[in-house]
């Protein structure tokens, strides 16, 4: 996959005002996406089962089921990233405007990515391996065939460590 983000230069610092309300937009982002994505991923298998398993709607090839397919791939990296960013601000209070998985994931402190490796043993490599995947495939220009379906360890894990790091702070606002 290229690296389109370095294509662009060096990614963009971003410090929000409220970095708790700007962690949770981006929570409730990657999480919704997440949950379409596992929905999706459910109804392209009812439809594959439904047309014979071809794969086809009408049974002619010129017609794959693949939007559904096609949309979790794309989604499955940008709710990786959108989960980086929400544990980033709450980390270090700051976010970079960029979809590469390794650059965010080397902003975390190492507290941080200790927490996510404890939880999601091979996160590096499936960091590295889906690095730019969103740029990629939504533009098409990828024939790889990725396992998109590694990341969603990672996404667990990051979205349990948001959980844990967002919990401490809501205790202090009560």
């Amino acid at each position: 996959m290229g690296n389109y983000s370095k294509r662009r230069g060096k990614p963009q610092r971003v410090t929000p005002s409220d970095p708790l309300a700007a962690s949770d937009k981006f929570s409730y982002l990657g999480r919704s996406l997440g949950d379409a994505c596992n929905r999706m991923k459910g109804l392209q298998a009812h439809w594959i089962a439904q047309a014979g398993g071809a794969g086809t709607i009408s049974g002619d090839a010129k017609y794959p089921i693949t939007g559904l397919l096609l949309g979790h791939i794309i989604l499955r990296p940008l709710v990786a990233e959108l989960l980086l960013k929400a544990v980033l601000i709450l980390d270090k209070g700051y976010y970079y405007k960029t979809h590469d998985l390794v650059f965010l994931w080397n902003q975390l402190s190492k507290g941080v990515q200790s927490e996510v490796v404890a939880a999601a043993p091979d996160v590096k490599k499936c960091l590295a391996n889906h690095r730019n995947d969103f740029e990629a495939w939504r533009y098409l220009e990828s024939e790889e065939s990725n396992n998109y379906e590694e990341l969603d360890p990672v996404i667990g894990a990051l979205d349990a460590i948001w959980i844990s790091l967002v919990k401490p702070l809501r205790s202090k606002g009560e």
